[in-house]
Protein backbone atom coordinates (compact mmCIF):
# COMPACT_ATOMS: atom_id res chain seq x y z
CA UNK A 1 0.00 0.00 0.00
CA UNK A 2 1.08 3.57 -0.58
CA UNK A 3 2.46 5.47 2.37
CA UNK A 4 1.27 9.07 2.26
CA UNK A 5 -2.47 8.98 1.60
CA UNK A 6 -2.52 12.80 1.97
CA UNK A 7 -0.57 13.15 -1.28
CA UNK A 8 -3.05 14.68 -3.78
CA UNK A 9 -1.82 12.28 -6.45
CA UNK A 10 -3.24 9.39 -4.45
CA UNK A 11 -6.79 10.73 -4.64
CA UNK A 12 -7.33 9.89 -8.35
CA UNK A 13 -6.58 6.99 -10.67
CA UNK A 14 -4.31 9.01 -13.04
CA UNK A 15 -2.60 10.47 -9.98
CA UNK A 16 -1.78 7.04 -8.63
CA UNK A 17 -0.29 6.13 -12.00
CA UNK A 18 2.04 9.14 -11.75
CA UNK A 19 2.83 8.20 -8.15
CA UNK A 20 3.94 4.71 -9.16
CA UNK A 21 5.90 6.08 -12.12
CA UNK A 22 7.72 8.34 -9.67
CA UNK A 23 8.32 5.77 -6.91
CA UNK A 24 8.99 2.60 -8.96
CA UNK A 25 9.72 3.74 -12.52
CA UNK A 26 11.52 0.60 -13.69
CA UNK A 27 9.22 -2.00 -12.12
CA UNK A 28 6.92 -3.89 -14.49
CA UNK A 29 3.33 -2.59 -14.50
CA UNK A 30 1.76 -4.31 -17.53
CA UNK A 31 2.33 -7.36 -19.65
CA UNK A 32 0.57 -8.12 -22.92
CA UNK A 33 0.83 -11.26 -25.02
CA UNK A 34 1.61 -10.54 -28.65
CA UNK A 35 2.29 -13.31 -31.17
CA UNK A 36 2.94 -15.75 -28.35
CA UNK A 37 5.40 -13.56 -26.40
CA UNK A 38 4.73 -11.43 -23.34
CA UNK A 39 5.66 -7.76 -23.85
CA UNK A 40 6.47 -5.74 -20.71
CA UNK A 41 5.67 -2.13 -19.84
CA UNK A 42 7.26 -0.39 -16.85
CA UNK A 43 5.46 2.13 -14.68
CA UNK A 44 7.49 4.94 -16.28
CA UNK A 45 6.53 3.77 -19.78
CA UNK A 46 2.92 3.34 -18.68
CA UNK A 47 2.73 6.94 -17.45
CA UNK A 48 4.56 8.30 -20.52
CA UNK A 49 2.13 6.55 -22.86
CA UNK A 50 -0.88 7.91 -20.97
CA UNK A 51 0.60 11.44 -20.97
CA UNK A 52 1.32 11.23 -24.72
CA UNK A 53 -2.29 10.37 -25.54
CA UNK A 54 -3.56 13.00 -23.12
CA UNK A 55 -1.54 15.71 -24.91
CA UNK A 56 -3.05 14.76 -28.27
CA UNK A 57 -6.55 14.78 -26.77
CA UNK A 58 -5.82 18.26 -25.41
CA UNK A 59 -4.70 19.43 -28.86
CA UNK A 60 -7.96 18.07 -30.29
CA UNK A 61 -9.87 20.29 -27.88
CA UNK A 62 -10.83 17.65 -25.31
CA UNK A 63 -11.13 18.93 -21.76
CA UNK A 64 -13.10 18.69 -18.51
CA UNK A 65 -16.55 17.16 -18.95
CA UNK A 66 -15.90 15.83 -22.46
CA UNK A 67 -16.28 12.14 -23.29
CA UNK A 68 -13.82 9.76 -24.95
CA UNK A 69 -15.32 6.42 -26.06
CA UNK A 70 -13.45 3.12 -26.32
CA UNK A 71 -14.65 0.27 -28.56
CA UNK A 72 -12.16 -2.53 -28.09
CA UNK A 73 -11.23 -5.76 -26.37
CA UNK A 74 -8.92 -5.53 -23.35
CA UNK A 75 -5.46 -4.29 -24.26
CA UNK A 76 -2.89 -1.73 -23.16
CA UNK A 77 -4.27 0.96 -25.47
CA UNK A 78 -7.65 0.65 -23.72
CA UNK A 79 -6.31 1.73 -20.34
CA UNK A 80 -3.88 4.28 -21.79
CA UNK A 81 -6.83 6.06 -23.42
CA UNK A 82 -9.05 5.65 -20.35
CA UNK A 83 -6.50 7.19 -17.99
CA UNK A 84 -5.48 9.87 -20.51
CA UNK A 85 -9.07 11.09 -20.71
CA UNK A 86 -9.43 11.04 -16.93
CA UNK A 87 -6.09 12.79 -16.53
CA UNK A 88 -7.29 15.93 -18.33
CA UNK A 89 -10.65 16.00 -16.59
CA UNK A 90 -12.58 14.26 -19.36
CA UNK A 91 -14.48 10.98 -18.92
CA UNK A 92 -13.93 7.58 -20.47
CA UNK A 93 -16.87 5.68 -21.97
CA UNK A 94 -16.47 1.96 -22.60
CA UNK A 95 -18.49 0.21 -25.32
CA UNK A 96 -18.75 -3.57 -25.78
CA UNK A 97 -16.97 -4.53 -29.00
CA UNK A 98 -19.76 -7.06 -29.61
CA UNK A 99 -22.39 -4.29 -29.81
CA UNK A 100 -24.09 -3.84 -33.19
CA UNK A 101 -23.74 -0.43 -34.90
CA UNK A 102 -27.11 0.87 -33.66
CA UNK A 103 -26.14 0.21 -30.03
CA UNK A 104 -22.77 1.87 -30.55
CA UNK A 105 -24.56 4.89 -32.03
CA UNK A 106 -26.88 5.10 -29.00
CA UNK A 107 -24.00 5.29 -26.51
CA UNK A 108 -21.98 7.71 -28.63
CA UNK A 109 -24.95 10.03 -28.98
CA UNK A 110 -26.13 9.71 -25.38
CA UNK A 111 -22.67 10.51 -24.04
CA UNK A 112 -21.86 13.08 -26.72
CA UNK A 113 -18.48 11.41 -27.17
CA UNK A 114 -16.15 13.36 -29.44
CA UNK A 115 -13.30 10.83 -29.69
CA UNK A 116 -13.66 7.11 -30.45
CA UNK A 117 -10.88 4.56 -30.00
CA UNK A 118 -11.47 1.46 -32.15
CA UNK A 119 -9.54 -1.77 -31.91
CA UNK A 120 -9.54 -2.81 -35.56
CA UNK A 121 -11.21 -2.66 -38.96
CA UNK A 122 -14.37 -4.37 -37.72
CA UNK A 123 -14.98 -1.65 -35.13
CA UNK A 124 -14.02 1.20 -37.49
CA UNK A 125 -16.55 -0.13 -40.00
CA UNK A 126 -19.24 0.39 -37.35
CA UNK A 127 -18.08 3.97 -36.81
CA UNK A 128 -18.22 4.63 -40.56
CA UNK A 129 -21.66 3.02 -40.89
CA UNK A 130 -23.12 5.28 -38.19
CA UNK A 131 -21.15 8.42 -39.10
CA UNK A 132 -24.27 10.34 -40.17
CA UNK A 133 -25.97 9.44 -36.87
CA UNK A 134 -23.02 10.47 -34.66
CA UNK A 135 -21.95 13.97 -35.76
CA UNK A 136 -20.22 14.71 -32.43
CA UNK A 137 -17.50 12.12 -33.16
CA UNK A 138 -14.74 14.16 -34.79
CA UNK A 139 -11.75 11.81 -34.42
CA UNK A 140 -11.46 8.02 -34.66
CA UNK A 141 -8.26 6.28 -33.53
CA UNK A 142 -7.61 2.72 -34.74
CA UNK A 143 -5.11 0.45 -32.97
CA UNK A 144 -4.82 -2.33 -35.55
CA UNK A 145 -5.28 -0.85 -39.02
CA UNK A 146 -4.76 -4.00 -41.07
CA UNK A 147 -7.06 -4.04 -44.09
CA UNK A 148 -7.68 -0.29 -43.93
CA UNK A 149 -5.09 1.02 -46.38
CA UNK A 150 -7.69 2.47 -48.74
CA UNK A 151 -10.01 4.00 -46.12
CA UNK A 152 -10.54 7.68 -46.89
CA UNK A 153 -12.48 8.88 -43.80
CA UNK A 154 -10.56 11.97 -42.65
CA UNK A 155 -11.48 11.31 -39.00
CA UNK A 156 -9.38 8.12 -38.86
CA UNK A 157 -5.92 8.18 -37.26
CA UNK A 158 -3.50 5.28 -36.71
CA UNK A 159 -2.64 4.63 -33.06
CA UNK A 160 1.10 4.67 -33.80
CA UNK A 161 0.79 8.10 -35.45
CA UNK A 162 -1.20 9.49 -32.52
CA UNK A 163 1.33 8.10 -30.05
CA UNK A 164 4.23 9.53 -32.03
CA UNK A 165 2.58 12.96 -32.09
CA UNK A 166 2.00 12.78 -28.35
CA UNK A 167 5.58 11.75 -27.63
CA UNK A 168 6.83 14.78 -29.55
CA UNK A 169 4.87 16.95 -27.11
CA UNK A 170 6.17 15.25 -23.96
CA UNK A 171 9.19 17.53 -23.72
CA UNK A 172 7.28 20.67 -22.82
CA UNK A 173 3.86 19.08 -22.27
CA UNK A 174 4.65 16.57 -19.53
CA UNK A 175 4.82 19.21 -16.81
CA UNK A 176 1.41 20.49 -17.91
CA UNK A 177 -0.08 17.00 -17.74
CA UNK A 178 1.43 16.28 -14.32
CA UNK A 179 0.02 19.52 -12.94
CA UNK A 180 -3.38 18.93 -14.54
CA UNK A 181 -3.56 15.51 -12.89
CA UNK A 182 -2.49 16.94 -9.52
CA UNK A 183 -5.29 19.52 -9.76
CA UNK A 184 -8.07 16.99 -10.51
CA UNK A 185 -11.11 16.95 -8.25
CA UNK A 186 -11.47 13.30 -7.13
CA UNK A 187 -15.21 13.73 -6.52
CA UNK A 188 -15.99 14.68 -10.13
CA UNK A 189 -17.13 11.96 -12.60
CA UNK A 190 -14.12 10.30 -14.21
CA UNK A 191 -15.80 7.54 -16.20
CA UNK A 192 -19.19 6.58 -17.57
CA UNK A 193 -20.10 2.90 -17.22
CA UNK A 194 -23.25 1.94 -19.10
CA UNK A 195 -25.61 -0.50 -17.45
CA UNK A 196 -26.99 -3.50 -19.33
CA UNK A 197 -30.31 -1.83 -20.10
CA UNK A 198 -32.49 -4.71 -18.84
CA UNK A 199 -35.17 -2.26 -17.66
CA UNK A 200 -34.95 0.13 -20.62
CA UNK A 201 -32.20 1.85 -22.61
CA UNK A 202 -28.72 1.55 -21.07
CA UNK A 203 -28.04 4.21 -18.45
CA UNK A 204 -24.67 5.91 -18.09
CA UNK A 205 -23.55 5.58 -14.47
CA UNK A 206 -21.07 8.33 -13.58
CA UNK A 207 -18.26 7.17 -11.30
CA UNK A 208 -15.57 9.32 -9.72
CA UNK A 209 -12.10 8.37 -8.53
CA UNK A 210 -13.33 8.87 -4.97
CA UNK A 211 -16.13 6.35 -5.60
CA UNK A 212 -13.93 3.58 -6.95
CA UNK A 213 -10.84 4.11 -4.79
CA UNK A 214 -12.86 3.78 -1.58
CA UNK A 215 -13.60 0.22 -2.67
CA UNK A 216 -10.13 -0.66 -3.93
CA UNK A 217 -8.40 0.70 -0.83
CA UNK A 218 -10.69 -1.33 1.43
CA UNK A 219 -10.32 -4.46 -0.69
CA UNK A 220 -6.53 -4.21 -0.72
CA UNK A 221 -6.48 -3.89 3.06
CA UNK A 222 -9.07 -6.58 3.66
CA UNK A 223 -7.31 -9.20 1.54
CA UNK A 224 -3.72 -8.02 2.15
CA UNK A 225 -2.97 -7.34 -1.52
CA UNK A 226 0.28 -5.68 -2.56
CA UNK A 227 2.71 -5.18 -5.44
CA UNK A 228 3.65 -8.86 -5.49
CA UNK A 229 0.21 -9.71 -6.87
CA UNK A 230 -0.63 -10.48 -10.50
CA UNK A 231 -3.89 -10.13 -12.41
CA UNK A 232 -5.17 -11.46 -15.76
CA UNK A 233 -7.42 -8.97 -17.58
CA UNK A 234 -9.92 -10.77 -19.81
CA UNK A 235 -13.52 -9.80 -18.96
CA UNK A 236 -14.82 -6.70 -20.83
CA UNK A 237 -13.19 -3.53 -19.52
CA UNK A 238 -16.36 -1.55 -20.17
CA UNK A 239 -17.88 -3.47 -17.23
CA UNK A 240 -17.12 -2.16 -13.75
CA UNK A 241 -16.16 -5.64 -12.48
CA UNK A 242 -13.14 -5.89 -14.78
CA UNK A 243 -12.21 -2.27 -14.10
CA UNK A 244 -11.81 -3.21 -10.44
CA UNK A 245 -9.18 -5.81 -11.26
CA UNK A 246 -7.44 -4.15 -14.24
CA UNK A 247 -7.47 -0.53 -13.07
CA UNK A 248 -8.67 0.20 -9.55
CA UNK A 249 -6.77 -2.47 -7.57
CA UNK A 250 -3.50 -2.35 -9.59
CA UNK A 251 -3.43 1.44 -9.20
CA UNK A 252 -3.86 0.89 -5.46
CA UNK A 253 -1.39 -1.93 -4.84
CA UNK A 254 1.05 -1.82 -7.76
CA UNK A 255 0.01 -5.29 -8.92
CA UNK A 256 1.03 -6.36 -12.44
CA UNK A 257 -1.79 -6.60 -15.02
CA UNK A 258 -1.57 -9.16 -17.83
CA UNK A 259 -3.53 -8.87 -21.07
CA UNK A 260 -4.00 -12.22 -22.81
CA UNK A 261 -4.39 -12.68 -26.54
CA UNK A 262 -8.18 -13.09 -26.43
CA UNK A 263 -11.05 -14.56 -24.44
CA UNK A 264 -10.54 -17.73 -26.49
CA UNK A 265 -7.05 -18.22 -25.04
CA UNK A 266 -7.96 -17.58 -21.42
CA UNK A 267 -7.15 -21.11 -20.21
CA UNK A 268 -3.69 -21.06 -21.76
CA UNK A 269 -3.09 -17.50 -20.53
CA UNK A 270 -4.23 -18.46 -17.02
CA UNK A 271 -1.71 -21.29 -16.88
CA UNK A 272 1.10 -19.02 -18.08
CA UNK A 273 0.30 -16.10 -15.78
CA UNK A 274 -0.88 -18.11 -12.74
CA UNK A 275 -2.43 -14.97 -11.21
CA UNK A 276 -2.63 -14.42 -7.48
CA UNK A 277 -5.92 -12.51 -7.90
CA UNK A 278 -8.61 -13.76 -10.29
CA UNK A 279 -12.19 -12.73 -11.02
CA UNK A 280 -14.45 -15.26 -12.70
CA UNK A 281 -18.11 -14.95 -13.57
CA UNK A 282 -20.13 -18.14 -12.88
CA UNK A 283 -19.95 -19.24 -16.53
CA UNK A 284 -16.15 -19.23 -16.39
CA UNK A 285 -16.07 -21.34 -13.22
CA UNK A 286 -18.61 -23.74 -14.75
CA UNK A 287 -16.56 -24.16 -17.93
CA UNK A 288 -13.37 -24.85 -16.00
CA UNK A 289 -15.03 -27.56 -13.93
CA UNK A 290 -16.62 -29.07 -17.04
CA UNK A 291 -13.22 -29.12 -18.74
CA UNK A 292 -11.80 -31.10 -15.81
CA UNK A 293 -14.70 -33.56 -15.93
CA UNK A 294 -14.28 -34.14 -19.68
CA UNK A 295 -10.52 -34.59 -19.31
CA UNK A 296 -10.98 -37.13 -16.53
CA UNK A 297 -13.61 -39.09 -18.50
CA UNK A 298 -11.04 -39.58 -21.25
CA UNK A 299 -8.19 -40.55 -18.91
CA UNK A 300 -7.04 -43.90 -17.54
CA UNK A 301 -9.02 -45.91 -15.00
CA UNK A 302 -6.52 -45.08 -12.25
CA UNK A 303 -6.67 -41.33 -12.87
CA UNK A 304 -10.47 -41.39 -13.02
CA UNK A 305 -10.66 -43.33 -9.76
CA UNK A 306 -8.26 -40.99 -7.95
CA UNK A 307 -10.10 -37.94 -9.29
CA UNK A 308 -13.55 -39.19 -8.22
CA UNK A 309 -12.38 -40.32 -4.80
CA UNK A 310 -10.39 -37.22 -3.88
CA UNK A 311 -12.76 -34.58 -5.26
CA UNK A 312 -15.54 -36.24 -3.26
CA UNK A 313 -13.30 -36.44 -0.18
CA UNK A 314 -12.22 -32.83 -0.72
CA UNK A 315 -15.84 -31.65 -0.70
CA UNK A 316 -16.45 -33.46 2.57
CA UNK A 317 -13.37 -31.92 4.19
CA UNK A 318 -14.23 -28.46 2.81
CA UNK A 319 -17.74 -28.74 4.21
CA UNK A 320 -16.42 -29.54 7.67
CA UNK A 321 -13.87 -26.75 7.43
CA UNK A 322 -16.57 -24.24 6.45
CA UNK A 323 -18.61 -25.43 9.43
CA UNK A 324 -15.60 -25.05 11.75
CA UNK A 325 -15.31 -28.82 12.35
CA UNK A 326 -12.07 -29.72 10.56
CA UNK A 327 -10.18 -32.57 12.26
CA UNK A 328 -6.54 -33.69 12.38
CA UNK A 329 -7.47 -36.62 10.12
CA UNK A 330 -8.89 -34.11 7.63
CA UNK A 331 -5.55 -32.29 7.56
CA UNK A 332 -3.65 -35.50 6.86
CA UNK A 333 -6.09 -36.60 4.16
CA UNK A 334 -6.02 -33.12 2.62
CA UNK A 335 -2.23 -33.28 2.32
CA UNK A 336 -2.48 -36.62 0.48
CA UNK A 337 -5.26 -35.35 -1.78
CA UNK A 338 -3.27 -32.22 -2.56
CA UNK A 339 -0.29 -34.24 -3.73
CA UNK A 340 -2.34 -36.68 -5.80
CA UNK A 341 -5.17 -34.57 -7.25
CA UNK A 342 -5.71 -31.04 -5.95
CA UNK A 343 -2.33 -29.56 -6.89
CA UNK A 344 -2.36 -30.94 -10.48
CA UNK A 345 -5.92 -29.58 -10.94
CA UNK A 346 -4.96 -26.15 -9.60
CA UNK A 347 -1.92 -26.04 -11.87
CA UNK A 348 -3.97 -27.08 -14.88
CA UNK A 349 -6.43 -24.27 -14.17
CA UNK A 350 -3.59 -21.80 -13.59
CA UNK A 351 -4.81 -21.12 -10.05
CA UNK A 352 -2.11 -22.73 -7.93
CA UNK A 353 -0.80 -19.33 -6.78
CA UNK A 354 -4.24 -17.71 -6.52
CA UNK A 355 -4.84 -16.29 -3.05
CA UNK A 356 -7.98 -14.33 -3.93
CA UNK A 357 -10.49 -16.00 -6.26
CA UNK A 358 -13.73 -14.07 -6.71
CA UNK A 359 -17.06 -14.91 -8.32
CA UNK A 360 -19.42 -12.08 -9.12
CA UNK A 361 -21.76 -10.44 -11.67
CA UNK A 362 -24.37 -13.23 -11.29
CA UNK A 363 -25.39 -15.89 -8.73
CA UNK A 364 -23.26 -19.04 -8.62
CA UNK A 365 -24.28 -22.51 -7.44
CA UNK A 366 -23.29 -23.33 -3.85
CA UNK A 367 -22.52 -26.90 -5.02
CA UNK A 368 -20.08 -25.54 -7.61
CA UNK A 369 -18.40 -23.37 -4.99
CA UNK A 370 -18.07 -26.40 -2.70
CA UNK A 371 -16.42 -28.39 -5.52
CA UNK A 372 -13.78 -25.67 -5.91
CA UNK A 373 -13.28 -25.36 -2.15
CA UNK A 374 -12.85 -29.13 -2.21
CA UNK A 375 -9.84 -28.89 -4.54
CA UNK A 376 -8.27 -26.00 -2.63
CA UNK A 377 -9.54 -23.04 -4.67
CA UNK A 378 -11.42 -20.93 -2.13
CA UNK A 379 -13.75 -18.93 -4.37
CA UNK A 380 -15.39 -16.06 -2.52
CA UNK A 381 -18.72 -14.83 -3.84
CA UNK A 382 -19.35 -11.09 -3.77
CA UNK A 383 -21.97 -8.59 -4.82
CA UNK A 384 -22.02 -5.07 -6.13
CA UNK A 385 -23.53 -2.83 -8.74
CA UNK A 386 -22.12 -0.33 -11.18
CA UNK A 387 -23.86 2.27 -9.05
CA UNK A 388 -21.92 1.13 -5.95
CA UNK A 389 -18.54 1.28 -7.63
CA UNK A 390 -18.65 -2.45 -8.34
CA UNK A 391 -18.60 -3.95 -4.84
CA UNK A 392 -20.58 -3.60 -1.62
CA UNK A 393 -20.57 -7.13 -0.15
CA UNK A 394 -18.08 -10.02 -0.22
CA UNK A 395 -17.29 -13.20 1.69
CA UNK A 396 -14.12 -13.30 3.79
CA UNK A 397 -11.31 -15.89 3.52
CA UNK A 398 -11.80 -18.68 6.01
CA UNK A 399 -15.30 -17.47 6.84
CA UNK A 400 -17.20 -17.97 3.58
CA UNK A 401 -20.86 -18.92 3.65
CA UNK A 402 -21.66 -20.65 0.40
CA UNK A 403 -24.75 -19.39 -1.37
CA UNK A 404 -24.40 -15.89 0.10
CA UNK A 405 -22.65 -12.74 -1.09
CA UNK A 406 -20.97 -12.29 2.27
CA UNK A 407 -20.59 -9.35 4.59
CA UNK A 408 -20.92 -5.66 3.78
CA UNK A 409 -17.68 -3.83 2.97
CA UNK A 410 -16.30 -1.75 5.88
CA UNK A 411 -17.08 1.61 4.25
CA UNK A 412 -20.71 0.83 3.32
CA UNK A 413 -23.90 1.35 5.33
CA UNK A 414 -26.92 -0.67 4.27
CA UNK A 415 -30.43 -1.63 5.24
CA UNK A 416 -33.28 -3.56 3.71
CA UNK A 417 -36.41 -1.62 2.77
CA UNK A 418 -39.85 -2.98 3.65
CA UNK A 419 -40.19 -4.39 0.13
CA UNK A 420 -36.82 -6.15 0.32
CA UNK A 421 -34.88 -3.58 -1.71
CA UNK A 422 -31.24 -3.23 -0.65
CA UNK A 423 -30.40 0.37 0.28
CA UNK A 424 -26.75 1.47 0.30
CA UNK A 425 -24.92 4.55 1.51
CA UNK A 426 -21.20 5.27 1.38
CA UNK A 427 -18.35 6.96 -0.51
CA UNK A 428 -18.64 4.31 -3.21
CA UNK A 429 -22.16 5.35 -4.30
CA UNK A 430 -21.98 6.84 -7.77
CA UNK A 431 -22.45 10.46 -8.86
CA UNK A 432 -25.72 9.78 -10.72
CA UNK A 433 -26.82 8.91 -14.25
CA UNK A 434 -25.52 10.93 -17.18
CA UNK A 435 -28.24 13.17 -18.66
CA UNK A 436 -30.75 11.75 -16.21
Amino acid sequence: MMADQADPLLQTLPGRLLYFARTRPDRVALREKDLGAWQQVTWREYADNVAAIALVLRDWGIGPGDHVAILSENRREWIYTDLAAQGIGARSVGIYQTNPPEDVAYILNHSGARILLCEDQEQVDKAIEIADQTPDVTQVIVVDDRGMRHYSDSRIHRWDDVMAAGRERLGDGRAWFDQTVADLDPTQPAMIVYTSGTTGPPKGAMLSSANVLSGSDATANLFELDDSDTVLSYLPLCHVAEKIFSLFLPLTTGAVVHFGESIATIQEDLREVSPTVFLGVPRIWEKMQAMAEVKMNDSSWLKRTLYRYWTNKGRQIARRRLDGNRTLLDQVQWWIGDVLVFRPLQERFGLRRCKLAISGAAPISADLLLWYHGIGVEILEGYGMTESGGVSHINRPGHARLGTVGQVMPFVEYQLASDGELLLRGPNVFCGYLNN
